[in-house]
């Protein structure tokens, strides 16, 4: 379509003209009359386009009437197949890329998006087809390309739907989102860019740790270091840094909230601090232990730290429900502070048991690569057990092992006849014939009779006990006596 061909008509006779038409699709026309040997036509690209909407090329025919004396007296069809030429493809006005996230629409300006967070939106503008062509819902396409060593390199992110979403894309600084139509011939338009600028996004970093402070000991003090991603644009931090505080009594479980007093922080113009200090609001009693919760969000996300104040340190306290060791009590019978190590002269018993009769009852088995008894560790007697040999769980259906403590088994042993598998060698005795196993005797009256002849073979083998040992590993073993 869209180039002059040249059709030549060979005539029977110089009398003789021709009458040519073209069909294609639903259309039809006429191409010359009155054509003595030759004609010129350009099929026409936006007439006959429209007529292959969803395919580049299309099948018609030519009709050759031939003319004598102001009369038809014959005709002739000739197939054609017309091609779109490849510059016919459809057209994208340009893209838009707009933020989703409500938050990054309102803080970020422009082309500026938020590393992972912005999700970015893809708008195809005047996408249309041409020639009859359509834009299905299929036909959209937007890619990501980062620039990184001074070229373009493509990441994953893409959209396949006008109005689709990019999703969070993982990069930090010059991108460009690269987007084109396909029309229902398969026909891409010219691409349309945008570039834009991806700002670094981390979620919130926060830790802190917690003291008694005041004459009292009854405040708390907090020492706080924070980071969050600042997003600047033109000089500007667009992110703010917001810090609260929530105390929870670990005896009751009752939550103080807003309880950050000083504690509590606010900022659009600095992004991180590290180690500054502040006392929180209200008091909390020295005979409890408190967990200080510090949360920190910026425009986005929130991060929660934790951190427990125990009571002021005593030598030991009591209460009607129970007593507190290097502490106040706080909860339980007995309330020990374990940020120190505790040591027992005496024996220890849980459930009127010592502990070593819990853990190490008598007729356990305790294994070491030391050589040290466990009498000496843990107390009780304990007798080395089992040496030089492996230990097999009871089975009760199996005589050997139907019981405990019993033992057999050895490291070798020689087989006997029957623990032999059955075998036999036959033996040949050299004739002339050949080698037969058969035997003549004679008597004095001169008459034989024969028989097998069965004589031993030679003897081979040592007669020496073979390995029974499994592949193993030696240790110390005890078992306990008492």
């Amino acid at each position: 379509m869209g180039q002059a061909v040249t059709i030549t008509i060979k005539r029977a006779s110089s009398d003789f003209i021709h009458n040519i038409t073209w069909h294609f699709g639903s259309l039809s026309g006429t191409i010359g009359t009155g054509i003595a040997t030759s004609v010129t036509w350009t099929p026409s690209i936006s007439q006959l386009a429209t007529q292959i909407p969803n395919s580049t090329s299309g099948n018609g025919h030519l009709t050759l009437a031939t003319i004598y004396g102001g009369k038809t007296i014959g005709s002739m069809t000739i197939p054609i197949t017309l091609n779109l030429p490849t510059s016919v493809v459809p057209t994208l006005g340009s893209i838009s890329v707009s933020k989703s996230h409500a938050t990054a629409k309102t803080i970020l300006t422009g082309t500026s998006f938020a590393q992972l967070v912005s999700n970015p939106k893809v708008t195809f503008n005047q996408g249309a087809g041409v020639y009859g062509s359509i834009i299905p819902s299929t036909g959209y396409r937007a890619e990501v390309f980062k620039f990184e060593n001074n070229q373009w390199v493509q990441l994953p992110n893409v959209v396949t739907s006008n109005n689709g979403l990019l999703g969070g894309i993982n990069w930090i600084g010059r991108a460009k989102v690269s987007a084109y139509v396909t029309d229902s011939r398969g026909r891409q338009s010219a691409r349309k860019e945008v570039e834009i600028t991806l700002l670094e996004y981390f979620k919130p970093i926060f830790s802190f740790s917690a003291v008694r402070a005041g004459s009292s000991m009854n405040q708390v003090t907090v020492k706080r270091t924070f980071k969050i991603a600042p997003l600047t644009i033109n000089s500007v931090q667009k992110n703010k840094a917001i810090l609260t505080w929530e105390v929870v009594d670990l005896a009751s479980g009752q939550k103080f909230r807003n309880a950050g007093g000083a504690a509590n922080w606010m900022s659009t113009t600095e992004h991180t601090k590290t180690d500054f200090q502040a006392t929180l609001g209200g008091t909390y009693d020295t005979t409890k232990s408190y967990t200080i919760i510090g949360t920190l969000a910026d425009l986005f996300y929130a991060t929660t730290f934790e951190f427990t104040v125990g009571p002021e340190k005593v030598v030991y306290g009591l209460s009607p429900s129970g007593m507190g060791i290097g502490k106040a009590w706080t909860r339980g019978v007995l309330d020990v502070d374990g940020s120190l190590p505790a040591y027992f002269d005496g024996e220890i018993y849980m459930k009127n048991k010592k502990l070593l009769d819990i853990f190490y009852p008598v007729g356990v088995i305790y294994e070491s690569t030391s050589n040290i008894s466990p009498a000496t560790i843990m107390g009780g007697s304990w007798e080395r057990y089992g040496n030089g040999r492996v230990l097999v769980g009871v089975s009760e259906t199996e005589s050997e092992f139907n019981g405990v403590n019993k033992s057999g088994g050895s490291k070798t042993h020689t087989l006997a006849i029957d623990e032999m598998p059955s075998h036999s060698y036959a033996q040949y005795v050299s004739a002339n014939n050949g080698n037969k196993a058969i035997r003549r005797d004679y008597g004095s009256d001169g008459n034989s009779n024969t028989y097998p002849q069965g004589n031993n073979t030679g003897n081979i083998g040592g007669g020496k006990p073979h390995n029974n040992l499994q592949p193993y590993v030696t240790v110390y073993r005890w078992r306990r006596t008492a």
